[in-house]
């Protein structure tokens, strides 16, 4: 099932990969990606086999068009580069004008140029935690400062998160944790959105903590665990839902910078009646596994959840 630990129990790789981009040209750190990436693909031999696992699926799913090489190493080497860019974007080496937006994109900025506010559902496909560095840089291509409150997990990755805020102090501000989420909390949401605001959650990892909280869909022909509380939120909100996923334009080149950044807008109505809410959670959860599998199979090396997916547990 996909329960997930993230523990990273040591800061130091992360702290030199910070004294790297600092000091060092990016060129020659981003050229370090394919012998580290090729050293943990050597020894995660868990990771390497969910990896696979996802691949093949992916392959069966779209009749062998994606991806057109069975390769765990290049999904390892995309990880390892979107933790690169991560950090270029928290210490400002990344601005919006390598972002390429695609399809409702533009229709999100203007909604947040008008004033309003909105709920982003985005995954771990590709690198959110990139686009996330952008808007605390207010590097979003609006007109105005957005601020973007983050519902995560954080028991899973607290050393991380305490070496990102030493990398930039803003990185941890408007973190939520899910495991302390109160009907205070969707108040303190609601009244962030009337502001002007962004909420964002990721709809793809179920906590290891919410065993029974979870929505079971086809996911790439199989069962898989999705997270009940992500979609439950914004049905409380009753507000603007949008799915965003940040993609690396090119997967295995450490040279391409540009991101494209795809937004849908979600078409379920939300403001809906007390007894229509789980149908409407299911119509909304729905949504969000197509445009799942489908960016996933156009961008398959760049799938970041390297625990078992599936409730078979294969």
């Amino acid at each position: 099932m996909n329960k997930q630990k993230e523990v990273i129990k040591t800061n130091k790789p992360i702290l030199l990969l910070l004294w790297l981009i600092k000091f060092m040209p990016l060129f020659f750190t981003r050229l370090l990606v394919y012998p580290v990436s090729f050293f943990f693909w050597c020894f995660a031999f868990g990771a390497r086999k969910n990896c696979r696992n996802f691949q093949k699926r992916l392959r069966k799913f779209t009749n062998g068009k994606s991806p057109v090489l069975i390769s765990t190493y290049r999904q390892f080497f995309n990880f390892s580069l979107c933790v690169v860019e991560k950090i270029e974007g928290w210490v400002g080496k990344k601005n919006f004008s390598s972002i390429i937006i695609q399809d409702d994109c533009q229709n999100l900025i203007d909604h947040l140029n008008s004033g309003k506010g909105a709920f982003i559902i985005a995954s771990h496909l590709g690198n959110m935690e990139l686009m996330r560095s952008l808007t605390t840089m207010n590097e979003m291509g609006c007109k105005r400062p957005v601020k973007v409150t983050i519902l995560m997990e954080m028991g899973a990755t607290s050393n991380f998160n305490k070496t990102l805020e030493k990398i930039n102090p803003n990185a941890m501000t408007d973190v939520i944790d899910t495991n302390s989420i109160s009907p205070q909390t969707i108040i303190d949401l609601e009244d962030k959105i009337n502001q002007g605001n962004l909420v964002v959650i990721t709809g793809d990892r179920f906590s290891a903590n919410g065993s029974s909280q979870k929505l079971v869909k086809n996911f790439l022909g199989d069962p898989a665990a999705f997270p009940y509380g992500a979609f439950l939120i914004p049905v409380l909100l009753h507000t603007p839902v949008y799915f965003m996923f940040g993609m690396r334009s090119k997967s295995f080149s450490v040279f391409a910078k540009n991101y494209e950044l795809y937004v849908e807008t979600a078409k379920t109505e939300l403001d809906v009646p007390r007894n229509k809410r789980n149908e409407t959670i299911d119509a909304l959860s729905n949504e969000y596994v197509d445009y799942l599998q489908n960016f996933a199979s156009r961008f398959p090396y760049q799938w970041y959840n390297f625990g078992c997916f599936w409730e078979s547990g294969e």
